[in-house]
């Protein structure tokens, strides 16, 4: 039979291009731009015996976030069917199929094994803000790169070897660029970071979060301690 799917985000290049994810797969789609309006539609669609069988939600939008529509969906709504429900975060979209292909195989049997992690590039959506755009452009460039001294590194769009992630997981007592500490710290073991180009997504906001003041110091705050 037909599965049906529902996009729901409150970003509208986002969710088309969620629901064309969807479509892909021969999902019968429909679009939803916030919580209020996907859980009349999960509920109508319960109430007509024809439900939806996976939900696509984003985590962080205004009103009812991701978060809270996954546990009504899952708790609360009195419902025949209960989709399945897969919770899309930091504004990441992958721009085509391949892109998780693109950081596994560089973490594979064949791949270099001092290599701990692997972080794609990042581009704009069509409403992205031109700040937002340039940053995304300047830091995320068309060549590979090993780093081996360079420890920026972006989890965003990221993949971790998982031997290595059990033993050495992110520092949760920084508050903003834990990416960059651990990645450090990876380097000074003799591991290497590389930057895969190929593996592509879309992101809303830029690296920066365009004239975000108060992230920006937080953020410098957090550098000037793992430079130390």
């Amino acid at each position: 039979r037909n599965l049906k799917g529902l996009a729901v985000d409150d970003n509208a290049s986002a969710r088309r291009i969620t629901a064309s994810y969807l479509d892909a797969f021969t999902f019968l789609v429909t679009e939803a731009e916030s919580g209020e309006e996907a859980i009349a539609a999960i509920a109508e669609a319960d109430a007509e015996a024809t439900p939806f069988d996976l939900v696509l939600v984003d985590w962080q939008m205004p009103g009812m976030d991701g978060i809270t529509l996954a546990g009504q969906i899952k708790n609360e709504l009195p419902l025949n069917h209960r989709p399945v429900v897969i919770m899309l975060s930091a504004h990441c979209i992958p721009v085509d199929e391949l892109w998780a292909e693109f950081l596994a195989v560089h973490l594979g049997p064949g791949g270099d094994p001092l290599i701990c992690g692997v972080y794609g590039r990042q581009e704009p959506l069509p409403d992205s803000s031109a700040m937002d755009a340039r940053d995304l452009w300047t830091t995320f460039r068309d060549e590979r790169q090993v780093q081996r001294t360079d420890y920026f590194f972006h989890n965003a769009n990221s993949a971790i070897r998982k031997s290595l992630w059990s033993r050495y997981p992110f520092d949760e007592e920084i508050n903003g660029v834990e990416d960059r500490a651990w990645a450090k710290h990876m380097l000074t073991m003799g591991c290497r970071i590389l930057y895969e180009p190929l593996a592509r997504v879309y992101h809303q906001h830029g690296i920066h979060q365009g004239r975000n003041e108060g992230r920006a110091r937080r953020v410098a705050k957090a550098i000037r301690y793992i430079q130390e």
